[in-house]
């Protein structure tokens, strides 16, 4: 059986590590796994011991983002020999990058001749930097995976895949939203995230019968918290952090909203379609290819009025909410499949 080394460059449960724990846990029945990891905190560690996947530690990998150029040299020399013999002693036959942030790994897997398969989850804003990225995936990776159309077209590479993500459907039947007045964002708390947009847009409508309830990591609790404050929106806004199980928030929501100013895909949008809630998103990236107007409404990024006008239009209808909740529902079903998920990601790894 080959062995598959997936190399992930963080440790919080974050949308692209968990996909790659989606992808281990299709590959499991036919490769051995084996983790790569830059830190022994975090979220992503007590996943894999839960569910018995070996992984390996290179704290190293961690000390790249914050060090200067010097350091980060020297370091890259590290983590390249570390990976090198990983790969030897373990008898690694294929590397699963599973970011542009993990290309750490790539110098160790060429030199020991092995198979890459890089699964690019992002892009760049900067010309210079994604050219750069993109010249490391195109000479680098014996096969390439994008998770939508948008995210190929800007990594500008022919003989790229495109893989949609997707999720498993609830094993309960999702209750209707009708009598909810709360609204769900999921995903990091950050500005770029659209986070600061919705904190006020919520304001231009809120009274004291409407909710938001606000999951992910947030670098920069403080900040909002003062933001809230300011905007006189305590108890109305609740930020609870990184929420494992996100069941209880999805079935108690009546719109998922993702307002982003940047994203390739959007996994928490497929989340919201398996519990048949309507989503709110942002026109930009590959969010399109996922949301529109059968099931959800778009707006420009950073457009707070347009953002609360579509609030207030889901808030005041149930057969809206209801008609949008089921489309995205059924596209989930139709053209994101789990199944067909699992054949295209086996199809990647068996070439």
């Amino acid at each position: 059986m080959k062995k598959i080394l997936l190399v992930s460059h963080e440790t919080k449960l974050n949308g692209a590590p968990r996909s790659l724990v989606s992808i281990a846990e299709i590959l499991k029945s036919d490769f051995q796994l084996i983790f790569l990891l830059p830190s022994e905190d975090g979220e992503l560690l007590e996943i894999l011991e839960k569910h018995g996947f070996n992984y390996y530690i290179i704290k190293e990998i961690g000390y790249l983002y914050n060090r200067c150029c010097i350091s980060r040299i020297l370091l890259n020399i590290k983590i390249t020999h570390a990976i090198f013999r990983l790969i030897k002693t373990q008898k690694i036959n294929i590397i699963h990058l599973n970011t542009s942030a993990s290309r750490f790994a790539l110098v160790s897997a060429l030199f020991a001749k092995i198979k890459i398969i890089w699964f690019v989850r992002e892009y760049y804003h900067k010309p210079l930097i994604q050219l750069f990225h993109s010249v490391l995936i195109r000479f680098g990776a014996n096969r390439i995976v994008v998770n939508s159309n948008y995210l190929k077209t800007r990594i500008a590479i022919k003989r790229t895949n495109v893989i949609y993500n997707s999720v498993m459907l609830p094993q309960s039947e999702p209750s209707s939203p009708k009598d909810s007045r709360s609204l769900l964002f999921m995903g990091r708390v950050t500005k770029d995230k659209g986070v600061d947009d919705l904190i006020e847009a919520f304001h231009l409508i809120h009274d004291h019968n409407i909710h938001l309830d606000i999951i992910g990591y947030c670098p920069d609790l403080k900040y909002y918290e003062q933001k809230l404050q300011d905007l006189n929106l305590i108890g109305c806004v609740h930020i609870h952090g990184f929420v494992e199980d996100i069941h209880n928030y999805l079935m108690k929501s009546r719109v998922v909203v993702l307002p982003s100013h940047r994203e390739s895909f959007g996994r928490v949008l497929l989340e919201a379609f398996a519990y048949r809630r309507p989503i709110i998103a942002t026109r930009v990236g590959g969010i399109p290819e996922i949301v529109d107007s059968t099931c959800g409404i778009l707006i420009q990024p950073g457009d707070k009025n347009g953002l609360a006008n579509a609030i207030r239009k889901l808030l005041d209808s149930d057969e809206l909410t209801h008609q949008l909740g089921l489309a995205g529902y059924l596209k989930l079903t139709a053209k994101f499949s789990w199944t067909e998920y699992c054949r295209k990601v086996l199809k990647v790894h068996k070439y």
